[in-house]
């Protein structure tokens, strides 16, 4: 059990390595989505709960706090597919195929463990 945690924490850890590359490498600095936060905050907490790896929880409720705080930025930050330009629209099928790759990952050392 604890070579899956330090499996899943090296994971994490490559993970918001790529995407803060993905980021940093972006020309089109966009406001943040506070309301990404907050939908990521409430699926964090029953993941940290359920896998009994309560850092999850606690990150999650930290999100759910920075995301309502910034209740009133909700509306300008939101985009749709067909408004982000061909450039935008590539960094996030990457960092959508980064997160993808990373969850397959996860699956199989958590299967074959």
């Amino acid at each position: 059990m604890e070579n899956l945690t330090l499996f899943v924490i090296i994971g994490i850890i490559v993970t918001l390595l790529l995407l803060a590359i993905i980021y940093l490498k972006n020309k089109h600095k966009q406001p943040t989505n506070y309301k990404a936060f907050f939908i990521i905050g409430i699926t964090w907490i029953p993941l940290g709960i359920s896998t009994e790896n309560y850092i999850f929880s606690i990150l999650g409720i930290i999100f759910i706090i920075v995301g309502v705080m910034n209740k009133d930025k909700w509306k300008e930050n939101s985009f749709t597919w067909k408004n982000l330009s061909p450039e935008q629209k590539k960094i996030k099928l990457l960092m959508g195929l980064t997160l993808l790759i990373t969850l397959i990952l996860g699956i199989i050392f958590y299967k074959f463990r």
